[in-house]
């Protein structure tokens, strides 16, 4: 419990300072320059440094040490995978959102789309393959009942003839 209170807790820049050996004025534009990646927040003129961060701002100054600029320093901690921080105003209360929590609930969220959407798909499978084997049924029946009226239409048209042939000779022979 002691432990997360500490990492939830923001210092002033003069403390971070201390700490990181940095000077003051670098850790301000360090702040500032890479505010997406370091949890920060401003209390009237002053900012405060999450004490998380100050890795993060160690890691910047090695590699602005290292003869980076600005844009290749920002890669740099894209590529490391350090999370980006977007600060978000809500009616002057500054509250931050980190992307990266977010992106995984996105992904929880797609994951879980996904799968519905498999099912769904399974379902419709499923469905379409009734839906063919109903139509077969179907086709069937229709051949089976035009098969039996073709059969029944015959069976009438030969009656008929063997009819006519039995007729009478008187019947015959009047052509009636």
């Amino acid at each position: 419990m002691m432990n997360n209170q500490i990492s939830d807790e923001y210092i002033s820049v003069s403390k971070a300072e201390e700490l990181t050996g940095i000077p003051n004025a670098t850790l301000k534009r360090y702040v500032l320059n890479h505010s997406e990646f370091i949890q920060f927040k401003k209390q009237g003129r002053e900012y405060r440094i999450k004490v998380t961060e100050l890795e993060k701002l160690k890691l910047i100054r090695k590699l602005y040490n290292e003869g980076l600029k600005k844009e290749a320093v920002h890669e740099r901690l894209v590529a490391e995978g350090i999370p980006v921080t977007i600060i978000v105003n809500e009616s002057e209360d500054k509250s931050l959102v980190f992307v990266n929590e977010e992106l995984t609930e996105l992904k929880k969220m797609l994951k879980m789309q996904m799968e519905f959407n498999q099912h769904l798909l399974q379902e419709l499978h499923e469905l379409k393959q009734m839906v063919n084997r109903k139509e077969a049924e179907m086709i069937q029946e229709l051949r089976n009942s035009m098969k039996q009226a073709k059969d029944e239409a015959m069976k009438v048209l030969q009656e008929a003839a063997a009819s006519k042939e039995k007729r009478s000779w008187f019947s015959r022979l009047f052509k009636r």
